[in-house]
Formats: C-alpha cells, sequence, structure tokens
C-alpha cells in the first residue's frame, strides 16, 4: 500500500482548514456572529479558521492542489468560495449544518459576490468545475465534479469520461542516438514557440512510415518538458460537434491539472468520412493545449501553426548495430549478412528486436553444427514477417480465385448464357483457347477489353 506523503498530509490540512473558512462564513448568514469580511477586518470575533488557514499554507513545501486550481483556471475569491461551499457536502456531513449549496445562498453568504460567476462562460461552469442540478440557476443544487474533488484531495487519475478515448503512451526503453537528438531539438524549439506571445502554441507533427519511431520521439521530447503523452485515434474522435466540444473542454481542464499532452494518431489514410475528417481537423484547430501529430505524410490546417519534421527510419549503420545488440554472440556466425539484413528491412528498434528474439527463439532446439544457414534463413522470414503489416496497410492483398470459392448472385451458366456462351461455365475467350473457366481467371492474356460476367463482380471479390 502506497504511504501518505508529506505534501499530501499538510494538502489535506489546508483544505479542512478553506472548508472550515467558508463554513464560517455560512454559519455567520444564519446568524451566527460577525460576517467574514468583519472577522477578515478584525471588526468582528476572532476568525480561528483564517489563521488555521494561514498556519496551513506557511507548512506547505509546494502550492496546495486548491490554489493550484484557482490559479490555473483564474478564479477570484468569490468562485474559490463557491467551489469550497459546493465540495463541503461531500467531504464533511455536517458542513454548514446541513445547508444545500446553491449560487442563491453564496451571492447572499459569501463575500466578493459577482453574478458573472453564475455565467454558463464563467470559469466555474465553463470548466465543469461545478454541476448545477435543477432548472432555476440561483435555488439548484451545486455539486463539485468528481474529478475536480479528488484532485483537491490530492488524488490524480485521468477523467473516465476520457479513459474510454485516449490511451498513455509510454517513454521508450531505449532511443537511437539520432532519434535522441530530434527529440531534445523539438523539445527546445516547442518550447521556445510556446514562450513567444505571437499567437498558438503550434502543432508538433512528425510525418513517416508506421515504426519508425515516431510516439516513441513524441513521447521523449514531452518528457523533457514535464509533460505525459496520450494519443487519441484520429478514428475515435468524435464527430458530433457538441460531443467534440465536451472532448475538448474536459482534455483542456486535464492539461493543467495532470501536466498532459495530447498526441494524435493518424497514421492510417485520410477518412472516407467528409464529417469525420471536419472533425479532426476542428480538434487540430480548437484545441488550445499541448498538440502533437503522428502521420505518413502530414496533414494541412487552415489556421493553426505548425512545426513538421519528417522521421525516416533508422540508417544503415545504426540498424546493423541494433542487429548485432539483438542477436548477441549469434551475429558473429552470419559472416556479414547483418548488413545486408539491416540495408534491406528498413525496421525500427521494436521491429529488429522481436525479429531477432523470433529468429533465436526458432533455433532454440537446433544443434550448433551448420546453425549458419537456418540462422539467416530464419531471421530473413522473421524480418519479411515485421514487414508486413507496413505494407498491407498500403494496399489491399487481393486473393487469386478459385473453382470452390465464387458465390455469385447468378450462376456461372446464366452468366456464359448472358454473354452469348452454349457451353455452360466457360467464358467465350476461354472456350476458343480450349482451356477452362479456372484457367482463364488465373492466367488471363491482356486485351484491351476484358470479358467479364454480367453479374461481375461476384459477391466473393
Amino acid at each position: 500500500m502506497r504511504g501518505t506523503s508529506e505534501w499530501e498530509k499538510a494538502n489535506q490540512r489546508y483544505l479542512v482548514a478553506a472548508l472550515a473558512e467558508v463554513g464560517q462564513a455560512l454559519d455567520r448568514h444564519r446568524g451566527e456572529g460577525a460576517t467574514l469580511e468583519e472577522a477578515k477586518s478584525g471588526k468582528g470575533a476572532p476568525n480561528l479558521a483564517s489563521s488555521q488557514l494561514a498556519e496551513a499554507a506557511e507548512a506547505m513545501a509546494a502550492p496546495a492542489a486548491l490554489d493550484s486550481l484557482c490559479s490555473a483556471f483564474r478564479l477570484t475569491e468569490f468562485e474559490r468560495a463557491v467551489l469550497l461551499m459546493a465540495a463541503g457536502p461531500e467531504l464533511d456531513a455536517g458542513f454548514a449544518g446541513g445547508l444545500t449549496p446553491t449560487f442563491g445562498l453564496a451571492l447572499a453568504a459569501l463575500p466578493q459576490a459577482h453574478w458573472s460567476a453564475l455565467s454558463p462562460a464563467g470559469a466555474l461552469r465553463h470548466w465543469r468545475l461545478v454541476e448545477l442540478d435543477g432548472a432555476s440557476i440561483t435555488t439548484g443544487e451545486l455539486r463539485v465534479d468528481e474529478r475536480i474533488l479528488h484532485f483537491l484531495t490530492g488524488v490524480q487519475y485521468l477523467d473516465e469520461r476520457l479513459a474510454g478515448r485516449v490511451r498513455a503512451v509510454p517513454l521508450p526503453a531505449e532511443l537511437l542516438p539520432s532519434q535522441a537528438g530530434l527529440a531534445e531539438r523539438l523539445s527546445a524549439l516547442w518550447l521556445r514557440s510556446a514562450s513567444s506571445e505571437e499567437g498558438a502554441v503550434p502543432v508538433v507533427e512528425l510525418t513517416g512510415a508506421p515504426g519508425v519511431g515516431k510516439r516513441a520521439i513524441a513521447a521523449t521530447l514531452c518528457a523533457e518538458l514535464g509533460l505525459s503523452l496520450w494519443e487519441l485515434s484520429a478514428a475515435a474522435v468524435p464527430a458530433d460537434p457538441a460531443e467534440l466540444d465536451g472532448f475538448l473542454r474536459l482534455w483542456r481542464r486535464e492539461v493543467p491539472l495532470a501536466n498532459r499532452a495530447l498526441l494524435l494518431g493518424d497514421d492510417d489514410s485520410p477518412s472516407d468520412e467528409p464529417a469525420r475528417e471536419a472533425a479532426v481537423t476542428r480538434l487540430i484547430e480548437r484545441l488550445e493545449a499541448p498538440l502533437l501529430v503522428v502521420s505518413r505524410s502530414g496533414r494541412r490546417t487552415g489556421r493553426r501553426p505548425m512545426l513538421s519534421f519528417a522521421v525516416a527510419a533508422p540508417g544503415a549503420a545504426e540498424r546493423a548495430e541494433l542487429w548485432r545488440d539483438a542477436l548477441g554472440e549469434a551475429a558473429v556466425s552470419l559472416d556479414g549478412q547483418v548488413d545486408h539484413i539491416a540495408s534491406q528491412f528498413q525496421l525500427g528498434i521494436g521491429a529488429i528486436r522481436a525479429a531477432g528474439a523470433e529468429a533465436l527463439g526458432a533455433l532454440s532446439g537446433d544443434g550448433d553444427g551448420e546453425a549458419e544457414e537456418p540462422l539467416a534463413r530464419a531471421l530473413w522470414q522473421a524480418c519479411r514477417r515485421q514487414a508486413r503489416p507496413a505494407l498491407g496497410s498500403l494496399a489491399r492483398r487481393i486473393e487469386p480465385p478459385n473453382a470452390s470459392a465464387p458465390s455469385c448472385a447468378r450462376s456461372a451458366s446464366t452468366c456464359a448464357t448472358a454473354n452469348g456462351s452454349t457451353n455452360s461455365g466457360v467464358s467465350p475467350p476461354a472456350r476458343r483457347a480450349g482451356k477452362g473457366w479456372e484457367r482463364s481467371l488465373q492466367a488471363p492474356a491482356a486485351p484491351a477489353r476484358r470479358w467479364r460476367p454480367r453479374c461481375w463482380p461476384p459477391s466473393w471479390s
């Protein structure tokens, strides 16, 4: 079980003192003592909660969660008190004598009240720090958002409304020197661009084929800036505008709460759904938060600046070193074939490690005699399997038809009759050549116009 840190203990004391201060203000509203403004100015009875809050603040080695949240969302003193009033009943059953927290009560009892705090555009409701139950603004019950409540107590987790769409991108176990250098340059450039006041924070886009280490570079550069990286697939971007707006607000809220950055995974070809493509573009242009994009060839946006960098596969020399490290002593027996494999297959770190482990595992039961040729063959086959997924994403595999596969809505004889053939199941070109239907499909000639049944394409194509 994880122990409680000193900061968590101090944060808890600070939160209890802050709640007590607001609770005293609500008690005074019921006629029990001076107002909070009088107590702070020294005109009323001494305010014990305020002094305890000051003592708790001095004991904090780092800012309390409440203060960090108020600073991140620029809450006023009144909005801060409203947030605590909404959180009070969740943390203390006897808070303020059991009063129901409402905006009307806050306007009447809390100092420095202002009506703009009730607006949907105000920080409390825009960032969904509190929720309003009921149709009436002033009499509807206020409830603190669960994610915010846990944050105030020092508990960190990803909002469950986002957990179904994004996943954490782990830091790579290793990074090539060329990739580490690129991550360092990118982090410095991104930080310098974000620090300028010329406009929106630019998007970092990494282009290149899958498997070249784009996500590893992105996770590394985010770690150098103190950010954790989370990936959202382009296919998972909400297409509904209202749903997308809700996602953007919740994610934008996560950035100051937990120092997160978003990675938009766009490696696949552009979607044929216009609504989905429009949603991806809106996300890129409207998300005012650290955002990275990984894609094959780049994505254009109309308004938001982008820093685009092409990520190439490791060079042949780097790949050869990776192969020798992955194969260990077995690489010596390959007699120079490692360099040939490294130049032939442009694989990334993970694929090289996997292919090496697969080849060595396939030969684990073989003897030492004449091991060079089996190892080379196993290694070659493993590399082909690792490279095949990347090729499969570029084109659709077309399987040749056979006699048992076709399942056409119309029979072969019907197709042949419709095309002027009297020999059932044989196409006119095949009949003239004296060859069967299967032969004509497997080894067709190259005429200017190829004969096809009128019910083409069959259901199995």
